[in-house]
Order: C-alpha cells, then sequence, then structure tokens
C-alpha cells in the first residue's frame, strides 16, 4: 500500500460533507480497497429498501431500527471470494455481476443518512441488528450524521445453510469520525481495515479469511494493547526530551518521570471530558490550533467550570499551554 494511503483515506473522508452519499461512501471503501459490480441499482429510499429486502420471518423492527429517522439508504456493493482474491492476484477472468442473494459468505456494505441528531452507540447498534436480520450474510453500515460518520460493523457466525448457525453477534462502531476533521485514531483503524493490509497480514485467500481477519483487527483487546503500547512508546521518547524545573523534586530522572505521568493522566482526562463535550474538539486538532489565536505563541484557556451534573468543578487561575 502506497505511504499516501492515509491521506487519501482522510480526503475521501472530507468527501462526505459535500458529496452525494453514495459516491462518498464508494469512494471511502474503494480507498480501502473495497471495489465489486456486484450490486443492485435500487430506489435509495427507506420504503424501497423494505420492499426489497424484508422478506424473511424475522421482521423488521421499525422501532428499534430508528426507522422514521432514516432520510436515505444505498446499497453500495457485495464483496466476496471473487474481490479477496482479486486483490490477492489470484482472480479468475470472469467476474459475475449482480447481488448473489445465495453467497452467504460475503459482506453487504450499505450507506444510509440519518436526521441530524445525537445517536447513542445502543441506538447505532440496534439499527444495525435490524437491518442484519434482513440478510443470511453480515451487512456493514456507513452512517451519516450530525457532521460525523460511524462505521458499524456486526460479527456474526458465517451462515452454514442451518438456521441454528445464523447467529448475530456483537456490533463494533467506530463511531462519530468527524469526516471534516477526523482523529488520527479513526485513520489508523481504517487503514488497518483496508484490503491491501489485510491480506498480506493476515494471508487472506478467500472470503472466510478475510472475515477472520477482520474480527482479528477489531478485537477490543488487540486494540487496547495497541494504544497502550503506543501510549509507552511515547511515554519513553518523551523522558529523552523534557525538562521540568527543579523547584521541589532535585533528582531529574524521577522528577521527569512523575511529570511526564502527570501529564498524561491529565491529557486522558481532558479527552474524557472532549468526548463528553465539556471542552471543545478544537483543543485536540492540530490543524485548527494552527489558525487564528493559536498561531501566537500559546494557547489560554479560561477556568472550567464544568456542571455539577458530571460531579466535577474547576476553579483557578488560566492555564497556558
Amino acid at each position: 500500500m502506497k505511504t499516501d494511503t492515509r491521506k487519501q483515506i482522510e480526503t475521501a473522508l472530507r468527501a462526505f460533507a459535500d458529496s452525494d452519499l453514495r459516491a462518498a461512501s464508494v469512494g471511502l471503501l474503494n480507498t480501502l480497497g473495497y471495489q465489486s459490480e456486484k450490486t443492485l441499482d435500487l430506489n435509495n429510499t427507506p420504503d424501497a429498501f423494505l420492499a426489497e429486502f424484508d422478506k424473511r420471518d424475522r421482521k423488521f423492527r421499525k422501532d428499534k431500527a430508528l426507522f422514521e429517522r432514516w432520510k436515505s439508504v444505498e446499497f453500495l456493493f457485495q464483496i466476496t471470494d471473487d474481490e479477496v482474491r482479486s486483490v490477492g492476484g489470484q482472480a479468475g477472468l470472469d467476474f459475475q455481476s449482480g447481488f448473489d442473494a445465495r453467497n452467504y459468505q460475503s459482506y453487504l456494505f450499505f450507506a444510509l443518512d440519518l436526521e441530524k441528531n445525537h445517536y447513542t452507540r445502543t441506538q447505532l447498534s440496534d439499527i444495525t441488528r435490524e437491518i442484519n436480520l434482513l440478510f443470511d450474510m453480515p451487512a456493514m453500515l456507513l452512517m451519516r450524521h450530525n457532521g460525523a460518520l460511524t462505521f458499524s460493523i456486526i460479527d456474526r457466525r458465517l451462515h452454514k445453510k442451518d438456521q441454528s448457525s445464523d447467529v448475530l453477534e456483537k456490533v463494533k462502531l467506530i463511531k462519530d469520525i468527524r469526516y471534516q476533521d477526523p482523529h488520527r485514531a479513526h485513520i489508523e483503524i481504517l487503514h488497518d481495515l483496508s484490503l491491501p493490509t489485510l491480506i498480506p497480514k493476515h494471508e487472506c485467500r478467500d472470503f472466510k479469511q478475510l472475515h477472520e481477519a477482520w474480527r482479528a483487527t477489531l478485537d477490543t483487546n488487540e486494540l487496547n494493547k495497541k494504544f497502550y503500547r503506543e501510549l509507552a512508546d511515547w511515554y519513553f521518547w518523551a523522558l529523552d526530551h523534557v525538562e521540568f524545573p527543579d523547584d521541589v523534586e532535585k533528582d531529574a530522572p524521577t522528577r521527569n518521570a512523575t511529570n511526564v505521568i502527570r501529564l498524561l493522566t491529565r491529557l486522558v482526562f481532558c479527552w474524557f471530558l472532549k468526548e463528553k463535550g465539556l471542552i471543545p474538539d478544537k483543543l485536540f486538532s492540530e490543524r485548527k490550533l494552527a489558525t487564528g489565536k493559536a498561531q501566537k505563541r500559546g494557547v489560554r484557556l479560561n477556568t472550567l467550570r464544568i456542571s455539577k451534573r458530571y460531579g466535577i468543578v474547576f476553579h483557578g487561575p488560566e492555564a497556558s499551554y
């Protein structure tokens, strides 16, 4: 994969701000290496979606799926063994076109436009489950809502033409990707899910192996390990590049280690406050900090006075960073 892939992903995400949903979604998935001619030309209204796919015994629950908040839904394409082998250089010359409802070992990709609103993880997971109940294969969703994008991925036991084995398992969300100013972590996880990254790393030769690679990549334990490994790497790097005044602790190694740990814990706490909407996103955006007032030598923050509803109140002088 080219070294500028992360930049390409960032560019593809920004297209969601001013492109139609289908074009932006296909563009992002193509950037990640997912392309297919297996699709359907459907009306993108929610009612047309149900008329086409709500044909199983397990009826679609509109209330659970927040159906009244759907603006449009696009069936993008289906990924099967053909497409996986194509990336791996083992494809045949003749590809089947058109959606194959009998190919249980495949992914379906949909894009869903939701009304501008705040959506909880539970609500987005419920939407994903209701849509997946309509199909015998995993359906992946790109949901656009309120200036953000959520990539919703369901982990389900692969269908073996046995009703007892068609089991929906945990829904995993790459939630609230700010497509106009995406976080580095979101860019990284999308990069890790790209086909040219997954196939050599996990030696994927067919859809089943691709499915296992997706599961491994999104495993919570693995993501946590990666986070703490990168945090530890930064900590040890920082120890060689920081200096703190010796007004309290005279031993330099002890002083530096203690203060770097304090810095990290406070940054993580500030990130938590940012995720709760209690401090502005721009404080964590290198691009935004490089403009306006942030062009000055430092960024001065007013005293934070946070609602007692969260049990947190700050008082004191201004902080300078």
